[in-house]
């Protein structure tokens, strides 16, 4: 059976009508949420936390954020032990904004602080540690994937 080029046209244009059509449907059932609500503002901000970053990297051991199957820890180098430090740590998650948990971050006694994170969704998080020490601050993150 021979197609002629008519019909060879009109099903490319039925199949191109259903493809956008269903791209279209698609993009309307994606959550669209922000991920920050005042971005220009935290635009400004964003040479701060590159000098905040640049200062951690300078540092001559950063705290270590190591991940287990329960819990996330967070070890100070023995340099920063016995120094006061406060800070926040943001589990961030980047496909839901409703699923963030913000926690201070304060170190005990042995310079650790453990997060259980049997909680957590699986996936992708992306933990972003912000602390201050002497009035200088510092900024790290991690991307870690739970299961």
């Amino acid at each position: 059976m021979k197609i002629n080029w008519g019909w060879k046209l009109l099903i490319t244009y039925v199949i191109f009508v259903g493809v956008t059509l269903s791209l279209v449907l698609f993009m309307t059932t994606v959550n669209s949420d922000k991920v920050i609500e005042n971005y220009y503002e935290e635009e400004l901000k964003y040479q701060d936390k590159i000098d905040m970053i640049k200062r951690a990297n300078d540092l001559p051991q950063k705290p270590a954020i190591n991940l287990d199957s329960a819990y996330v820890k967070i070890q100070l180098p023995d340099f920063l032990k016995t120094k006061k430090i406060s800070g926040n740590i943001l589990f961030y998650r980047p496909n839901s904004k409703a699923m963030d948990i913000n926690l201070p971050f304060v170190p005990d006694t042995s310079g650790q602080q453990v997060i259980p994170i049997t909680n957590l969704a699986a996936g992708k998080w992306k933990i972003e540690l912000s602390w201050q020490l002497a009035d200088v601050k510092y900024f790290q993150d991690e991307v870690i994937m739970l299961r």
